[in-house]
């Protein structure tokens, strides 16, 4: 199922980017760690998820959203590198720092609005997760609701752990896909 979803998630992408219609993704190595954020336009990701069981309204409350996809990988990091999403911070163009969404934050609202099991686990493996332990050579990977309006810019404040130390990265000028 995991390995479905992502690479449904990856079929979203090349042909929007080669039509220019995203920002170009962007990448940033640190200290054996790679991200890359690519930003996802509406229509796809509300595409993707009506796939997945979700009504065209709800998925619309999710997409209409700027919503990135990272993938985060243990180039060669060792001992692993730990994560949790809800420490990472979203600097707005305004300065404020907000934090992203996560899976856990979402999953309650589709719940109550009735989604089916099946609706709820493809959504579930299509996000990225919220902590996990990355051993060199591991990948993890999916998308992130942003919070914030489509066109939206924002600079990502990544931190981790790798043998107990605390580190952190900032990716700056990130773009939001415009509203589609």
């Amino acid at each position: 199922m995991a390995a479905a979803a992502s690479l449904a998630l990856a079929n979203l992408l090349p042909a929007a980017q080669a039509a220019g219609q995203t920002p170009p993704p962007r990448e940033l190595r640190h200290e054996g760690v790679a991200v890359r954020v690519t930003s996802l336009l509406a229509d796809p990701v509300t595409a993707f998820l009506i796939g997945r069981g979700f009504p065209t309204d709800v998925a619309r409350r999710y997409s209409g959203l700027c919503v990135i996809r990272v993938v985060l990988v243990n180039e060669n990091a060792s001992p692993a590198i730990a994560y949790d999403l809800r420490s990472w911070r979203l600097r707005r163009s305004d300065g404020k720092m907000v934090a992203p969404g996560v899976r856990e934050d979402w999953l309650p609202r589709w719940r109550d609005a009735g989604l089916p099991e099946a609706a709820l686990i493809g959504f579930e493996w299509s996000q990225f997760p919220s902590r996990q332990e990355l051993h060199p050579g591991d990948t993890a990977l999916g998308m992130v609701n942003t919070g914030l309006p489509p066109g939206s810019r924002f600079d990502l404040e990544l931190d981790w752990t790798s043998g107990g130390s605390a580190r952190r990265a900032t990716m700056k000028g990130i773009d939001c896909a415009p509203a589609s």
